[in-house]
């Protein structure tokens, strides 16, 4: 549907000036569900008439389809490609095969093999669902970006950018008349942790990351030269230096150790599951170029991580001269990290009757191995096993992630309902863990729930180039 209107500029765009629309002739803004074309701008001739005579201007809005229109038309397009999988034709069942490959991890929820499928389009699908699964983790391992161009709340900015990037933002331990102050932001697909660090400038205030979220608080900026500048700057990780302390060794007049205290921390809608550091990839050297040799030249540390949203630190010691000149320092290399990813939702209907039923996806196999509920009191709870299939290595001791994933129930009518009570740990063997679920006093029907439990699907190791230049070393 496309409906035009001729509107005065002043009733719709109070906030831009009126001189920044002169002779603009063609533009466009998306909001959600629709686009918006600026067809022609009305001006009067002489710009001394300009902020006085009325200014119109011809809006085409032409309304998208929405996701909820969208999806029956998906669904139908991947059963009919899947169908075409099984043709007599080559040419046709390759089109398809390339088709459904085409319309990306979306197509994923509808992607199932069909109870008369032959062997021949059981292999093809399984192929594509790997191939979607990994163009899923790997797209969900890209930063995401800020478009705000406005004057604007502190809160309101907070949770613009929240409902943007899948970021919580929180400003509520800032002051009442702080979160009220209206300022003007521009950022036109700028990188989250960007976007952060500016808005910390443009309030004075430090940033902590805590809780699955960016909170700022009371405090001093972080100065731009104690994050790293590196290319990783542009993407969803952030390394930071702490203040770098020096001390004369025991025994050794000539040297001392210099202690650099190293943070890395992702966007809080992503999950880290270890970071490694090693000494041999992270290169100090002090003022003249000179390079200065890690303290445990042969150190490797694996630092778990233990939630979304958590920073982790870590110290690199390096040996250095008792030099004046030794005043600051430069910082280059690399860590690495196993990420998370390709997250995807395991869904159980029919509670009344779930146990024994099991969810499959690659890597990782969930099992309901009990459900016991209390209609009276609205009561449910869930035990399920939740097994990874895949061992990575040093991945094996650090399965915490699995106790950090979301679960959730939603009603009949669509609403969520997080789980109230304690989530306890039955037993822990092999790949997997037994997990017990507690929702209480529901007053939805809980035989028409459906419980929804979130897990990565993937496994990714993430290598973070950092960059740090002329850093105080501190006596």
């Amino acid at each position: 549907m496309v409906v035009a209107w001729r509107i005065m500029v002043p009733d719709f765009l109070p906030h831009l000036r009126r001189s920044e629309l002169y002779n603009q002739s063609v533009g466009h803004a998306d909001w959600p569900g629709t686009q918006i074309y600026l067809a022609s701008l009305f001006v009067p001739e002489r710009s001394n008439q300009l902020m006085n005579a009325p200014v119109a201007l011809v809006l085409i809005l032409s309304v998208l389809p929405t996701s909820q229109q969208a999806q029956p038309d998906l669904k139908a397009t991947v059963t009919a490609l899947v169908e075409e999988l099984d043709s007599d034709q080559f040419a046709t069942r390759k089109a398809a095969g390339r088709k459904l490959l085409q319309l990306g991890s979306a197509a994923l929820e509808f992607l199932d093999t069909p109870k008369s499928a032959s062997v021949q389009v059981e292999q093809e699908l399984r192929y594509i669902r790997e191939q979607l699964r990994n163009q899923k983790a790997v797209s969900s391992l890209e930063p995401s970006t800020v478009t705000l161009s406005d004057t604007l709340t502190v809160d309101q900015i907070a949770d613009r950018i929240t409902k943007q990037t899948g970021n919580k933002v929180s400003v509520a331990k800032l002051g009442s008349d702080l979160r009220g102050q209206r300022i003007e932001v521009r950022y036109q697909k700028q990188p989250f942790w960007h976007v952060i660090d500016d808005l910390s400038r443009k309030l004075k205030t430090t940033i902590e990351l805590s809780d699955g979220a960016v909170r700022f608080v009371a405090g001093e900026p972080l100065q731009p030269d104690r994050i790293s500048n590196s290319p990783a700057g542009m993407k969803a990780y952030r390394l930071r230096v702490g203040k770098v302390t020096s001390k004369v060794l025991v025994g050794d007049a000539g040297r001392k150790l210099v202690r650099i205290p190293l943070y890395f921390g992702t966007e809080p809608r992503l999950r880290g599951i270890f970071l490694r550091a090693a000494s041999n990839t992270i290169k100090v050297t002090a003022s003249g170029g000179r390079s200065l040799s890690p303290y445990s030249p042969n150190q490797s540390l694996e630092v778990p991580v233990s939630g979304r949203g958590e920073e982790v630190t870590w110290k690199h010691d390096v040996l250095a001269p008792i030099d004046p000149k030794t005043r600051s320092i430069d910082i280059n290399g690399s860590v690495e990290v196993l990420m998370a990813a390709g997250y995807e939702p395991f869904r159980f209907r029919d509670l009344d009757r779930a146990k024994g039923t099991r969810r499959s996806r690659t890597g990782v196999d969930l099992r309901i191995d009990d459900t016991q509920i209390d209609k009276g009191r609205g009561d449910l709870k869930i035990t399920l096993t939740v097994e990874w299939t895949r061992s990575i290595g040093a991945f094996d001791s650090y399965r915490t992630w699995q106790f950090h994933n979301e679960a959730w129930l939603k009603t009949a009518d669509g609403k969520r309902i997080d789980f109230s009570g304690p989530l306890t740990t039955d037993g822990q063997a092999g790949g997997g863990v037994r997990l017990t679920y507690h929702f209480k006093s529901v007053t939805a029907d809980l035989s028409r729930c459906e419980f929804i439990y979130e897990a990565p699907t993937a496994l990714r190791t993430v290598k973070v180039p950092l960059e740090f230049n002329s850093i105080d070393v501190g006596q």
